[in-house]
């Protein structure tokens, strides 16, 4: 079976900047598990995700990145202290997003093969937040220069 090395007890020099990003590091990390909570409980109790397969998947995918992130950071915290069940629970934290990834693509492949309409990769006119139509003059695939109203 495949083990990590033992951590360094004596870890090599890194210079003041390392430690500053690392701790900015840090802080994002912090920052995105808390939005992504805010973000997972926001969606579970206002939404209706239930409703639709992506919706689920979507709302599963990222609850499991919650449970990652705030793995990663309660790690970082105590030192990656070693305690009864942490290889059980490592790998119960780490499997679930591999599956609620695998679910997302399934349902994303499923409802683009099971849908009754047809993609349209045409472009559209773009509506202005009045209700306006604009559409391009110049053609179809260049870059917008100037706009008419309809």
């Amino acid at each position: 079976m495949f083990m990590l090395a033992e951590p360094n007890p004596f870890p090599p020099y890194t210079p003041p900047v390392h430690d500053l990003l690392d701790s900015f590091a840090d802080f994002a990390l912090l920052g995105a598990g808390i939005a992504c909570l805010v973000f997972v409980i926001s969606y579970a109790l206002f939404f209706n995700w239930r409703k639709t397969r992506a919706g689920a998947a979507i709302f599963y995918l990222l609850s499991s990145l919650v449970l990652v992130l705030f793995h990663v950071i309660i790690t970082k915290v105590t030192g990656g202290l070693n305690f009864p069940g942490r290889s059980a629970i490592r790998f119960i934290v780490y499997v679930l997003p591999f599956i609620a990834g695998i679910r997302i693509v399934y349902v994303l492949w499923w409802n683009y093969f099971h849908s009754s309409k047809l993609l349209d990769l045409q472009r559209r006119p773009h509506t202005s937040p009045t209700g306006t139509k604009i559409t391009l003059v110049d053609g179809e695939n260049t870059t917008p220069r100037r706009y008419t109203k309809h």
